[in-house]
């Protein structure tokens, strides 16, 4: 929509530029909103999407989101449990197991780097789900300003296979040292063990998540959209891009939270895909409006 500038109540012909920016950026503010406020319901619940389409939207409740659309097997963004983050892997891919009923360190992770994201992942299960006992995973995480804490998680007789947890860092910017790993247990047979402790340093390159698009999302002649996200962590140098494909179209890469215009498609897009790049970048759902 062009604004023109109005000489004695009728416009000259003339686009006011001042005038149309300020209604762009109303315009995206209303549509972040509600992109965002659409994130927020599908991270409580599954919701119905408008019929004739239009809207489309996920919650990374888990890897593959509240609406089972994230393909994970071509996502390479770092499922951190509620969150896509972006960043280089370092697992440890040991397995540690539970033995002791007083706090005994496993390993001592030397990093020496700042950690890009606040969360350190990893697997857990209980190997004795005949006792309720707790277990506990200790993360002593020590920065290079001789500064530390302890980051705590329990479970009990449940899970039984490896399902994935964060810890989450107090002060993700500063550089750690080490990051010294103890595991506990409330008794002799609350057994149990963990693996692929993941801490994230610097992206070597940017991350996708890949997500399939329900058919009707989006018209078959579509020439223009809004994307946004739900950020959980972001950084000074932090850039989010997506765009729409099918078998044969593609979009070109759009930036989130801004109208982006391309063209028109001859048969609605079936995947969206959003890319992270740059550090303390983590995303908890993204949209996209019509």
């Amino acid at each position: 929509m062009t604004l023109y500038k109005l000489t004695g109540g009728v416009h000259d012909g003339t686009a006011n530029t001042k005038l149309s920016v300020i209604e762009n950026s109303n315009i995206a503010t209303s549509l972040r909103s509600n992109t965002n406020n659409l994130i927020r319901q599908l991270q409580d619940r599954s919701v119905v999407f408008s019929a004739d389409g239009g809207e489309w939207a996920e919650a990374y409740i888990d890897a593959d989101g509240q609406k089972d659309s994230v393909d994970t097997a071509l996502t390479t963004a770092i499922d951190c449990i509620g969150e896509y983050a972006v960043g280089t892997s370092n697992i440890d891919a040991t397995v540690y197991t539970i033995t002791t009923t007083g706090f005994t360190t496993v390993v001592t992770l030397t990093v020496g780097d700042v950690l890009i994201y606040k969360k350190i992942p990893f697997e857990y299960r209980s190997t004795n789900a005949g006792d309720a006992g707790q277990r506990t995973v200790r993360f002593v995480v020590t920065y290079t300003d001789t500064s530390s804490e302890n980051l705590d998680f329990t479970f009990n007789a449940t899970p039984t296979s490896y399902t994935l947890a964060a810890l989450e860092l107090s002060n993700p910017e500063k550089t750690v040292d080490t990051i010294a790993v103890q595991l506990a247990q409330a008794n002799a047979s609350a057994d149990g063990d963990i693996k692929n402790v993941n801490y994230l340093t610097s992206p070597a390159s940017a991350l996708i998540i890949t997500h399939d698009l329900p058919s009707g999302s989006f018209s078959s002649t579509i020439s223009s959209c809004f994307g946004s996200a739900l950020v959980a962590q972001w950084g000074s140098s932090g850039v989010i891009k997506y765009k729409l494909t099918n078998a044969t179209e593609d979009t070109g890469w759009l930036t989130y939270n801004e109208v982006g215009t391309f063209t028109a498609f001859t048969s609605e897009p079936t995947k969206c895909i959003t890319e992270l790049s740059g550090n303390f970048i983590g995303i908890k759902g993204f949209g996209v409006l019509e």
